[in-house]
């Protein structure tokens, strides 16, 4: 693994410190989220897949709480 996996995982890892951190990456990856959506959980209570960030997106004032999986495919 080189240096900027490292540090990719490095500030995915810290970006789940709070629902507003994680957003906020989410939104850095490239995933579009709306204004007002809010994450009513710990971050790792909620399965997001980030392997095509850019193919996600999520509405204004959507809430999203404990055990919801989001996908892409």
């Amino acid at each position: 693994m080189n240096i900027g996996n490292c540090l990719h995982t490095i500030k995915r890892i810290w970006s789940k410190r709070s629902p507003e951190s994680w957003l906020d990456y989410l939104r850095s990856e490239g995933m579009r989220i709306g204004t007002g959506t809010k994450l009513f959980s710990k971050p790792s209570a909620v399965l997001i897949d980030l392997t095509c960030p850019r193919l996600i997106e999520i509405g204004k004032n959507v809430q999203i709480t404990i055990g919801v999986k989001i996908l892409t495919h």
